[in-house]
């Protein structure tokens, strides 16, 4: 099954097209509008043809700051729409339980609150190395592109350590969706929702 995952968000987005176990593609939205990334996304799917396009939705528990991730789930479903019969929105529990320690903090774990979001990147990052998956290291990507010499700093890397979370959890996304084996059986899931329009 060939499969395109988004993790979808409004500051930062990363997908990753597979097919079985070959990670055929993958990218994000740096440098990008929110129109530029979904018809970045619509590229890949005209040029790969995948059997189903997952997009993460937001989780149902969040209240503030909707209207950007809406706008931009729009913006994706104007640019891809000869594609939205396969398109599936997935809430985030859905494949994250899947995946102990990446959607919540196991009962009895000690981790204080200003590192819970740390915390489950981190257990992220180990279930995908344990998969066979490393994010690409956007890090040495943008030390190598610095003058020999030049002082790197943290306010310019914070956000691209970020960045490799969200591949992390895109190519997450997409082994859970080659587990499950079919698109047929996607769209037996609670949490997978096609695209109403």
């Amino acid at each position: 099954m060939r499969t395109l995952c988004v993790d979808l968000a409004s500051k930062f987005s990363a997908w990753q097209l597979r097919d079985g176990s070959e990670v055929l593609a993958e990218g994000d939205s740096r440098g990008l509008t929110s129109f530029g990334l979904a018809k970045k996304i619509r590229q890949v799917a005209d040029e790969h043809r995948p059997d189903v396009i997952l997009i993460e939705d937001v989780p149902p528990m969040v209240k503030f700051h909707l209207q950007p991730i809406f706008r931009l789930q729009g913006v994706l479903a104007l640019a891809c729409h000869p594609w939205l019969e396969v398109m599936l929105f997935i809430n985030p529990q859905a494949w994250q339980k899947h995946f102990p320690g990446v959607g919540s903090i196991p009962r009895g774990t000690e981790v204080p609150k200003s590192q819970r979001d740390a915390w489950r990147a981190a257990r992220a990052a180990e279930h995908a190395l344990r998969l066979g998956y490393a994010p690409p290291d956007l890090v040495a990507q943008y030390v190598a592109t610095l003058p020999l010499g030049t002082k790197v700093l943290k306010k310019h890397t914070n956000e691209l350590e970020k960045s490799m979370t969200d591949y992390v959890d895109a190519a997450l996304m997409s082994l859970w969706a080659q587990q499950v084996g079919s698109v047929a059986e996607l769209r037996k899931l609670v949490g997978i929702q096609p695209f109403f329009i």
